[in-house]
């Protein structure tokens, strides 16, 4: 499980995973707190990615991202 505790982590990590998910892999994201929730959806979009999942747990939440239309994504689409 990967983990975020602030906005530029968050954002950062996002790009990561646009970059390095296989088409249809998915990731949990640990946020430390639900401020960070809000911000999800906005870099996952941007990146190319999904939210398929989010719980509440302790403080934070856990968010559920998975690659279906990002860099790697298009890439399968050309090759067939």
């Amino acid at each position: 499980m990967q983990k975020a505790s602030t906005k530029a982590k968050l954002r950062s990590l996002i790009r990561e995973l646009a970059r390095n998910l296989e088409c249809g892999d998915n990731v949990e994201i640990k946020l430390d707190t639900l401020d960070l929730l809000s911000l999800v959806p906005v870099y996952s979009i941007r990146n190319g990615l999904s939210v398929i999942d989010a719980r509440e747990e302790g403080r934070g939440a856990v968010v559920v991202i998975e690659n279906r239309f990002g860099k790697k994504c298009k890439e399968r689409e050309a090759q067939r």
